[in-house]
């Protein structure tokens, strides 16, 4: 019955419900051909599909990026610089605002702004931590990549350790039923 409710569960039909006692009877007796499984194939499948793979994969590209954010954070800087302003000069608010409006006193401003921080260690220290957390993305990646490997490892040993065990078990059920 648990057999039958995880292959319920498996097989997502809407015909099938998981509440009711339906019993799902094999139409064929079960294969007891060789298993082949591929290895590689299983695990290339697994490193290619995987989506905490996909993930660290996009955080060590996201870390990247920071990387050369911080290093032109740590640049000297050079700003193209144009203020335009208007004045009011009047002796009360009401003739300061009116000289305002009549755009009596302009005055414009172009330049260059420069700026190299002495000592820098504000930016570069941003570029240590971004170069850290690059290298930190890449091991959780390797990491993923090993977990991912030993798993499908397991898995395949499990299937076959299970499929080793369907022969002993249904000449079993046949000694049981001739012997009933």
């Amino acid at each position: 019955r648990n057999a039958e409710d995880q292959l319920k569960a498996l097989m997502n039909s809407p015909d099938l419900n998981l509440a009711a006692d339906q019993e799902l009877v094999p139409v064929s007796a079960p294969s007891l051909e060789p298993l082949a499984v591929d290895q590689i194939g299983e695990v290339a499948s697994a490193l290619a599909h995987r989506a905490e793979l996909h993930e660290a994969r996009d955080l060590i590209e996201q870390a990247r990026i920071t990387i050369g954010v911080a290093k032109n954070q740590a640049l000297p800087k050079l700003d193209l610089l144009f203020r335009y302003l208007i004045s009011g000069l009047g002796g009360s608010w009401d003739s300061a605002l009116d000289q305002l409006g009549q755009n009596d006193y302009q005055t414009y401003v172009i330049g260059f702004e420069f700026e190299w921080p002495i000592g820098n260690r504000g930016p570069e220290a941003a570029v240590r931590r971004a170069r850290l957390q690059q290298a930190q993305a890449i091991a959780n990646h390797r990491a993923q990549i090993e977990n991912i490997i030993r798993e499908v490892k397991q898995a395949i040993r499990d299937l076959q350790a299970s499929y080793a065990q369907i022969g002993p078990a249904l000449r079993a059920a046949q000694a049981s039923q001739d012997q009933l």
